[in-house]
């Protein structure tokens, strides 16, 4: 059997429209190159748009770790206000948190950082959500 196919007036159907079966290989080909040079161009350019973006980010880290410090200190002299008790350990342990995580967040880069959010959100997809959900809530009454 023959690799091209036979048109019903005779030649191959590719032959009829004025191509031969190397023509169509090479148009094939050419196809694929100019796709994969879009891919590598679009890749390139997202790249370039991450690079911009990461200052930003780093600097959103650094007031959202200053904003976390602040808080922390403001609970933690709330909290030595109240006196002894249970309110006051809480609100300790919380300021306690809160620098734990503001150090995190300065000891940590931008990419470590996804990553280890993206692994959180494998594991615990619903707690995730929770706080997400409350981060939203939270940050909605604040701008108002």
């Amino acid at each position: 059997m023959s690799e091209t196919m036979q048109a019903p007036y005779g030649g191959s159907s590719s032959e009829r429209f004025g191509e031969s079966s190397d023509d169509t290989a090479e148009s094939g080909t050419n196809v694929t190159a100019r796709a994969g040079s879009m891919i590598d161009s679009a890749t390139e350019k997202a790249g370039g748009l991450v690079d911009q973006a990461k200052p930003a980010v780093d600097a959103g880290m650094e007031k959202a770790a200053s904003g976390l410090q602040t808080a922390a200190e403001t609970l933690r002299g709330r909290g030595e206000s109240m006196g002894e008790g249970q309110l006051s350990s809480v609100a300790t342990m919380t300021a306690d948190k809160l620098e734990s995580g503001a150090e995190m967040l300065r000891g940590t880069d931008t990419d470590a950082l996804v990553i280890e959010l993206e692994n959180m959100v494998r594991r615990k997809p619903v707690e995730s959500l929770a706080v997400a959900a409350g981060i939203g809530f939270l940050l909605s009454k604040a701008l108002r």
